[in-house]
């Protein structure tokens, strides 16, 4: 394991898995469909998020944080972003 797979595990330990159901599905293809965002898989990881909001204890870690900023606004999600 490389210093960036050791990097990544340990942020991993501070994260919440999310089941990716049909239903959940079908709201980040529409979320992303809205949003015309480059990644659908941002469009997961934003619902997750705003699903599991917090408020501001809520975080997305993300190199990609305009798409991220684009797809909270639409979900009107308490989430804070955290650019990488």
């Amino acid at each position: 394991m490389g210093i960036g797979s050791a990097l990544l595990a340990r942020v991993l330990t501070h994260c919440d898995e999310v089941a990716l159901d049909g239903m959940t599905a079908r709201t980040c293809g529409r979320l992303y469909a809205r949003t015309g965002t480059s990644d659908v898989s941002d469009a997961s990881v934003v619902v997750a998020a705003a699903h599991a909001s917090f408020g501001d204890r809520t975080v997305v870690a993300t190199s990609d944080s305009d798409d991220i900023a684009a797809l909270t606004t639409v979900l009107n999600a308490d989430v804070r972003i955290l650019r990488v």
